[in-house]
């Protein structure tokens, strides 16, 4: 299945830098999957689809728009410390104000964040375990590319990893 418009694309990028604070390391793989939430015609063989070359033909999609963001001023790229980062600028702000509001009533369009089985809220639900509690991981995971669960045995461990 091709993938959606460009435009929806850019707005669910917007949308979910803003939503993390206004920027966001390149290297934050999540985000793709974030950006991918909001398009109800995506599946999970879209998000492993590769290139001819052999690339994530997703990433690169939400790249491309992440270039047309940067070209016309929504979004910046910024080096910090050796860190790439994407940071959306006021024009971007106003974009996403004016065509896809933060806060849209329920009966209104608008982003939609439903539970996809590549969210850390699916997966809480699914190990029922507390939300908070696995975004931290996913934050050392971000941060430190490994985690290491300690216990007795039977408690879990591997089952979480």
């Amino acid at each position: 299945m091709p993938f959606p418009i460009g435009k929806h694309i850019e707005l669910a990028l917007l949308y979910e830098i803003q939503k993390s604070g206004g920027k966001v390391q390149t290297t934050e793989y999540r985000l793709f999957f974030r950006v991918g939430s909001h398009l109800s015609q995506m599946t999970d063989e879209d998000y492993k689809r590769a290139q001819p070359d052999g690339r994530n033909a997703w990433r690169n999609t939400v790249h491309g728009a992440r270039s047309r963001l940067v070209s016309v001023g929504e979004l910046e790229s910024v080096d910090v410390a050796g860190q790439g980062n994407w940071v959306i600028t006021e024009q971007g702000r106003a974009r996403l104000q004016r065509e896809w509001p933060l806060d849209p009533e329920p009966d209104t369009e608008g982003p939609v964040d439903p539970i996809s089985p590549n969210s850390i809220e699916f997966l809480a639900d699914d190990l029922t375990l507390n939300i908070d509690f696995l975004e931290g991981i996913a934050n050392l995971l971000d941060d430190k590319r490994q985690v290491i669960f300690q216990g007795p045995p039977g408690t879990g461990k591997t089952y979480v990893a």
